[in-house]
């Protein structure tokens, strides 16, 4: 019959421990702040991404509002030119819904701590008794 190993235990001994949960704990801190500059890098990213989209979309306003200007230079009547078409066939004068943009005033907001923060300065904490 086979032993059960949960009643037996092993015990080890370890040269200077102190050192080593020193080292342990020092590496624990330092891939919290890792994994939080991560976040912020991604924090960034999406921020970039959305700027982006609204340059785009100013960019394509832009660019609607230069050939409205351009086409009426040209001489012709209001009605003459809802009939020009471009190359491709398409109508170039084309109303477009305009979209309401949410203005959004700056807030002075604090910083929430998350957990990660709390955790690691727990841990910078025990760091420090040892």
């Amino acid at each position: 019959m086979a032993k059960n190993n949960s009643d037996s235990s092993v015990h080890v001994r370890v040269d200077e421990p102190i050192s080593k949960r020193r080292e342990v704990l020092q590496t624990a801190i330092f891939s919290v702040e890792l994994l939080r500059r991560y976040d912020h890098l991604e924090a960034i990213r999406h921020e970039k991404a959305k700027e982006l989209a609204r340059f785009k979309k100013t960019l394509r306003s832009i660019h609607s509002l230069l050939k409205l200007v351009r086409l009426e230079e040209l001489p012709m009547s209001g009605k003459d030119l809802k009939e020009v078409r471009d190359v491709r066939g398409r109508k170039v004068l084309v109303k477009r819904r305009t979209s309401k943009v949410k203005s959004v005033a700056n807030k002075v907001v604090k910083p929430k701590r998350s957990t990660v923060d709390t955790q690691l300065d727990a841990l910078r904490k025990k760091l420090e008794s040892l």
